[in-house]
């Protein structure tokens, strides 16, 4: 995955490029506001999205006029990214705009029944249509966060065979499940628990003789 932060003068803007056998396959944008300020000779700034979302504490260092980086604090967990300085926008041509409701770890599936409002039989007509000729059994399953608005977004990938060990399909059956299922928008409303207003949700596809055979969810 590919991260790009663009500062601006009034808003911050990140987009997430994700990778399969070095090609783009998906890439999605947030846009927030935000804060820098100083704190005993420290840098921070905060992504400011609405006054009732948690905020991530972003640390700023080693800055300089080619690279800095940023430490981060969430979930208890502190996480150190390296960013290269460029005047050159690597932003792909097609992005999905994502946002979370709220900063930290999103509640998962089994708190509240996510099925696809339109059903599994659908999903498994709509995105197994047109799907590209591939080969291998097994399983492609493709991760994702649900926010509030019943927006989808954070992308994560894992692939199995028929044993459920760790396999590779082929790139064009991949990015067409990514695509396919990165577009869809029937979803049942997200309900709120005490830590969380997102959910992290999963689709598994079974892939049989390289094409798309059933869906567990």
């Amino acid at each position: 995955m590919l991260k790009e932060i663009s500062f601006f003068k009034d808003s911050l803007q990140t987009v997430f490029t994700y990778f399969y056998n070095d090609e783009p396959v998906y890439a999605e944008k947030e846009v927030s506001q935000y804060q820098i300020f100083e704190r005993k000779g420290k840098v921070f700034f905060t992504k400011d999205h609405t006054t009732d979302k948690d905020e991530t504490l972003f640390q700023i260092l080693e800055a300089t006029t080619e690279s800095f980086s940023l430490r981060t604090f969430r979930n208890n967990d502190e996480v150190t990214e390296q960013f290269v300085v460029s005047e050159k926008s690597q932003k792909p041509k097609n992005v999905y705009i994502f946002e979370r409701c709220m900063e930290g770890q999103p509640g998962e599936y089994y708190h509240k029944d996510l099925t696809y409002l339109k059903g599994n039989e659908f999903l498994n007509r709509k995105i197994g249509q047109n799907a590209p000729e591939a080969s291998g059994d097994g399983y492609i399953t493709v991760h994702f966060t649900l926010n509030c608005e019943g927006k989808m977004g954070n992308l994560g990938l894992e692939q199995m065979d028929r044993d459920y060990k760790s396999t590779s399909f082929e790139p064009a059956l991949v990015k067409h499940l990514i695509n396919e299922v990165m577009k869809l928008k029937e979803w049942p409303e997200v309900e709120p628990g005490w830590f969380y207003k997102d959910i992290h949700s999963f689709l598994m596809f079974k892939i049989t003789n390289g094409k798309i055979t059933d869906l567990c969810t």
